[in-house]
């Protein structure tokens, strides 16, 4: 998963904000997206195992993440 160039994806403490959008996620994919915010991309299976498979494909239905394939 990598986020678009476009996107913006931050955190404070437990709250995330996607283009400025805020929320907090479920304990389980905090370390996961907080991975995501730092490097933009990001192994799938990390994020779907944090319990943030939804989110992401919420994500990816706006444009806001892509999907890359492992070389």
């Amino acid at each position: 998963i990598r986020l678009d160039p476009r996107t913006r994806l931050l955190r404070r403490a437990r709250r995330f904000f996607v283009n400025g959008d805020g929320f907090t996620p479920p304990p389980a994919a905090h370390a996961a997206l907080a991975a995501l915010a730092d490097c933009r991309r990001l192994d799938g299976r990390r994020l779907a195992s944090g319990g943030a498979a939804d989110l992401i494909f919420e994500w990816y239905r706006h444009g806001w993440v892509g999907l890359e394939r492992n070389q």
